[in-house]
Formats: C-alpha cells, sequence, structure tokens
C-alpha cells in the first residue's frame, strides 16, 4: 500500500489546489488536486502533512484534524488521507510536486479535478462553501 498525506487548506474561504508539474505514474489523469506527499515508512501522515506545508512550502498552518482515508477508484493500492488544515500565515512556494498553486472557493475545486473525489470530500466541501456564505449547519 502507498500512503498519501493530503491537506485541504483553507484562508478566508478558499481553499487550496495545486497543479503537478508532471502526470504521477500512479494516478495517471490527476493533474490538478490538493497538495499532498508520500507518507516515508515509520512516520505518520500527520506528521507528512506537517512538513509538507511548513519545510517545503514555507506555511504556517494548523493541522485540524483527519477527515477520511480513501482508496481512489483511479489506483486502489494509494491510501489518501486528508487532513483539514487552517493557514495562519504565508502563500505557497514553489514546490518539487506542483508547478503553481491557487486558491478557490470550496465548491470550484470540482471543476479542476479529473480524477476521482469520495462523496465524504464532496460533502465536507459543500459544507464549507455554505459555512463561508453565513449558514449555520446543525
Amino acid at each position: 500500500m502507498i500512503k498519501w498525506a493530503v491537506g485541504i487548506l483553507q484562508k478566508d474561504g478558499y481553499v487550496l489546489i495545486g497543479k503537478l508539474k508532471r502526470e504521477n505514474p500512479l494516478i495517471p489523469r490527476m493533474s490538478w488536486t490538493f497538495p499532498f506527499k508520500k507518507v516515508q515508512d515509520g512516520e505518520s501522515p500527520r506528521k507528512t502533512i506537517k512538513k509538507l506545508f511548513s519545510e517545503e512550502m514555507g506555511l504556517s498552518i494548523d493541522v485540524k484534524r483527519h477527515l477520511i482515508k480513501y482508496n481512489p477508484s483511479e489506483n486502489p493500492r494509494v491510501e489518501k488521507y486528508f487532513y483539514e488544515l487552517k493557514c495562519n500565515y504565508g502563500n505557497p512556494i514553489s514546490s518539487k510536486e506542483f508547478s503553481k498553486f491557487i486558491w478557490v472557493k470550496p465548491r470550484q475545486v470540482l471543476k479542476y479535478f479529473e480524477t476521482s473525489i469520495s462523496k465524504e470530500i464532496i460533502d465536507y466541501l459543500d459544507f464549507m462553501e455554505k459555512k463561508g456564505k453565513g449558514i449555520i449547519i446543525n
């Protein structure tokens, strides 16, 4: 199994997505995605996501919570560990994996992604979009 730590970073009602520099051999059609990093042996996905955003991307973040573990239909050997993140300050700097980053409204993510996304993450993005518009959800 190949583990990826994936971060859904929030800032002022927007989420961060990145465009990959090259095709990922594990999920070939993936071009735009939430920032992610492969989890090394002996390291937790939570620690991996912290390192990605602080050390490699130059952002100050808080890891709010683990959202879900998801195996994409394009490659069930990949386990994606999604984390909810809050951006304290900074703008992402270039990365060895990503050519650029953009901030989009949560529901705009679906316009960019060309690969599968879990229903739980879609529901989470819907919740974020509604929350950003001042709607209280119980």
